[in-house]
């Protein structure tokens, strides 16, 4: 993977606070229309092996997603 120098990891954090492990990986804005396109699109990826890839080159192989979710069940809601 070539990032050209200009990208760096500066952390980790749980998308689900500190009660449960979320596992976010693709937001969008509530009814942009967008969510079925980009859960296929992470679906495509996750299958043709390129997201394990990219978190494996970054050493987060052992979080990734199995599968792509729309409003997986567990989240918190807040307001």
């Amino acid at each position: 993977m070539n990032t050209a120098g200009r990208t760096q990891s500066i952390g980790r954090f749980s998308g689900g606070g500190d009660v449960v492990r979320g596992t976010i990986a693709a937001t969008t804005k509530k009814g942009s229309g967008l969510v079925g396109a980009y859960a296929a699109a992470l679906r495509a990826v996750i299958a043709d092996g390129s997201y394990r890839a990219v978190l494996d080159h970054w050493g987060l192989g052992a979080e990734a997603l199995t599968t792509s979710q729309i409003n997986p069940p567990g989240l918190p809601r807040t307001h």
